[in-house]
């Protein structure tokens, strides 16, 4: 585990202008290699009744500027 973090797993303080942008650049560097890049839209833990929490928009922005399509999965909890 501590492979798959150190090295493909990409952290982000949210509250941190200069990380959230730090983040996107590297996600945005990876995409330009070829590597898939997995986000949760919603952008955190979901701790109220609400099924989703407002989206944030650094999926969208990092398509746009790699020109990569986005693949959407919806997953439903039972």
């Amino acid at each position: 585990m501590g492979y798959v973090i150190k090295n493909l797993y990409i952290t982000v303080d949210r509250k941190d202008r200069t990380d959230r942008s730090r983040s996107i650049e590297v996600m945005r560097q990876s995409m330009e290699k070829g590597i898939s890049v997995f986000l949760c839209p919603e952008g955190t833990r979901n701790k109220t009744d609400q099924p989703l929490l407002d989206f944030k928009d650094g999926a969208f922005r990092l398509a746009i500027a790699t020109q990569k399509p986005l693949a959407i999965v919806y997953c439903h909890k039972h």
